[in-house]
């Protein structure tokens, strides 16, 4: 009768599944040599926006108890908008919305807040058209007088010719595409959405 293996000899583990684990935890390792000080969030939204790879230190909010107010009169301050932001999931973590609406929290963050660490270039400035024919941003209640860049592909419900994205709307109605009597509404309806960007703390 052949004799059963010993318990010791049964844990020997194979060349190759050895050498499969080793190759593992060294991409796993080059993988991680690639993150910086500058990422701590990792994966989270950062509303002072990441430094790029191996810049020293991190970007946070330098004034949390400054307030502002947005368009539909909520006041907040810059803590509770980067804390608001805190558990928002960026890339390809994100659940659907979490992009830009990190997007909108750090342009919000740009115009009202100031952030300490690495220099890093502004966002771009608002699309604005100089001398529209209708201008969708030019309602009485809008505060912005252009289009900011996280709403430019945002679609938005016209209540008057279907939806259409933000970026796209505001050219149409620049260019005279759009009925002169049709403007206030348009202005009223969409304006709000396409042209401020308000965040609430808690509400998603």
């Amino acid at each position: 009768m052949s004799s059963s293996p010993s318990s010791s000899s049964a844990r020997i583990t194979s060349p190759r599944r050895s050498f499969t684990w080793t190759a593992m935890v060294l991409l796993l390792a080059l993988l991680g040599s690639t993150v910086s000080p500058a990422e701590a969030n990792n994966g989270y939204c950062n509303v002072c926006r990441d430094a790029p790879l191996n810049s020293p230190g991190v970007r946070e909010i330098s004034n949390p108890d400054h307030s502002f107010q947005q368009s539909n009169g909520v006041i907040m301050n810059c803590g509770e908008l980067e804390t608001s932001m805190e558990d928002v999931r960026v890339g390809p973590w994100a659940a659907a919305g979490e992009d830009h609406m990190c997007a909108v929290a750090q342009w919000i963050a740009y115009q009202y807040c100031k952030c300490s660490g690495p220099s890093i270039p502004g966002l771009e400035d608002e699309y604005h058209d100089p001398a529209p024919s209708c201008d969708l941003c030019g309602h009485p209640s809008v505060e912005n007088n252009g289009v900011p860049p996280p709403m430019w592909e945002e679609t938005v419900d016209t209540g008057v010719f279907g939806r259409h994205n933000c970026k796209g709307l505001y050219d149409a109605a620049a260019e005279g595409n759009i009925v002169s009597s049709m403007c206030p509404a348009l202005q009223a309806k969409a304006g709000p959405h396409c042209c401020d960007m308000i965040l609430q703390p808690g509400k998603r």
